[in-house]
């Protein structure tokens, strides 16, 4: 049986092919924000420990190669395991933390570097504690997050995760009866070390999902009805008349006909296009950080007689935000 790592487990949330092809330990070339986004996360967790250390001060910091009851029973506040691993299950450098209120009761810390808490993190959590209780005869409740700058601490009943956790472990290990899941290419294949082995895959598939913007459940709907390939997709597409009645019509966007100009390497326009026409023309560009509640730059290209002007607004600091794009509203306004 594949071992079900906890990287295999958090790949699940990104992609199922990603997911099948690290429980069978298949490996391919990070990409660099893969590297760089680790690194931090490493950095964060360091950094984490260390605030965990100065709140244990006066306390034991056991640092284990293996999670055993006997290696705990001195009654440590803070232990740091490399690896635990059981029934299959593994995860590395788990962290361990008992506080004063809920003596010799062991609860496992994950850290999130981002301000915010997602619903990923929290599973990811509750992915440990079947690994803990199996070493050391006690499964912990609860847990801890550490997350955002200012390495913030909450508490999280654990109970109804592990819950969701195990059904998630069930969806997993249904790919071991599959020789692969079917391909579909995602947002995520941009940052993904096996981006390039699914574009070469998808290409030769002809798969639908090369058509960017159209989602899983519209593919699935395809499938279907028998058509599983982009250019069998482009051949459905019908052009039909707008109700006489309807006094705001939708403009849906049309995939099949993005796939018909694909293949016949053409601009085709669906129904009359009013394109304004101004003698000045603003392009709007902000940029923020994943998992911040911040933008801290705010862009503005102007182009007016033929001359491109861009402005920009930084944000130094979390207090200056609304100053900063109130004067960004301001120039807005004067064009």
């Amino acid at each position: 049986m594949p071992l079900l790592t906890e990287r295999v487990f958090s790949s699940s949330f990104d992609c199922q092919t990603k997911c099948y092809l690290l429980l069978n330990r298949r490996r391919g070339q990070k990409t660099e924000y893969e590297m760089h986004a680790d690194e931090c996360d490493r950095i964060y967790q360091r950094e984490g420990i260390t605030k965990l250390q100065d709140i244990a001060r006066g306390k034991d910091t056991l640092r284990l190669r293996r999670l055993t009851p006997s290696a705990i029973s001195g009654s440590p506040r803070l232990i740091i395991c490399d690896r635990v691993e059981a029934s299959e299950w593994r995860s590395n450098a788990v962290v361990l933390f008992q506080t004063e209120s809920r003596g010799n009761s062991f609860q496992p810390v994950f850290f999130n570097r981002y301000d915010e808490v997602p619903a990923r993190a929290k599973l990811l959590l509750a992915f440990r504690p079947f690994l803990v209780g199996n070493a050391i005869g006690a499964v912990p409740d609860r847990g801890y997050i550490i997350y955002g700058t200012q390495f913030t601490r909450i508490s999280v009943f654990l109970p109804p995760l592990i819950t969701k956790v195990q059904s998630v472990i069930g969806e997993i290990t249904s790919f071991m009866s599959q020789k692969s899941p079917p391909l579909f290419l995602c947002s995520h294949c941009e940052i993904c070390e096996f981006r390039t082995r699914c574009a070469s895959r998808a290409a030769d598939e002809d798969n639908i999902s090369r058509r960017e913007g159209i989602s899983r459940t519209q593919i699935e709907e395809q499938y279907a009805k028998g058509i599983f390939t982009l250019h069998q997709y482009s051949h459905t597409f019908r052009s039909r008349k707008p109700p006489k009645r309807v006094k705001k019509l939708s403009r849906p966007r049309h995939f099949s006909l993005q796939a018909r100009a694909l293949r016949d390497k053409k601009v085709y326009i669906h129904r009359k296009v009013d394109l304004p026409i101004t003698a000045t023309s603003a392009y709007l560009d902000i940029e923020g950080i994943p998992g911040r509640p911040l933008h801290y730059l705010f862009g503005l290209l102007i182009v007016a007689d033929g001359a491109e002007v861009y402005r920009s607004f930084w944000v130094d600091n979390d207090s200056d935000e609304v100053s900063v794009f109130l004067r960004f509203c301001e120039l807005a306004a004067r064009l």
